[in-house]
């Protein structure tokens, strides 16, 4: 399943494209306010570049930045919505591309797409 992730809980942000577990491109970004302004167009040149469309959307939940979980949040679900395609949150993981293309689709295949409403903070976890 083709999958568009986002890691913005950080300092070290980052998109990255998979297939399955593996995978296909990754993009690193800064955190702060550099992450709002560049988050929506970097998707945009990373997508096109790699020729990729999304089946399915990830966004990391926590713990991190409540504001850069809330900015990857709100782009993913625009993104989801627009496409018409499901999107699931996974915990904050260390940025590595093999490990968060692995564990999102390990996620999805074991608790498939769920609705991600993004609550309130706790303890710097989004719960939803």
């Amino acid at each position: 399943m083709k999958t568009l992730i986002f890691e913005t809980s950080g300092e070290k942000n980052g998109i990255l494209l998979a297939d399955g577990g593996t995978p296909i491109a990754f993009l690193p970004l800064p955190g702060g306010p550099e992450l709002s302004k560049r988050l929506a167009s970097e998707t945009h040149a990373l997508l096109k570049a790699h020729a990729f469309l999304p089946e399915l959307i990830a966004i990391a939940t926590g713990p991190g930045s409540y504001t850069g979980i809330r900015v990857g949040a709100a782009l993913a679900k625009a993104l989801a919505f627009g496409w018409q395609i499901p999107f699931i949150g996974y915990p904050s993981a260390p940025l590595d591309p093999h490990l968060l293309a692995s564990l999102v689709y390990k996620k999805f295949l074991e608790e498939g797409a769920t609705p991600l409403i993004l609550d309130y903070l706790d303890q710097n976890h989004l719960l939803h």
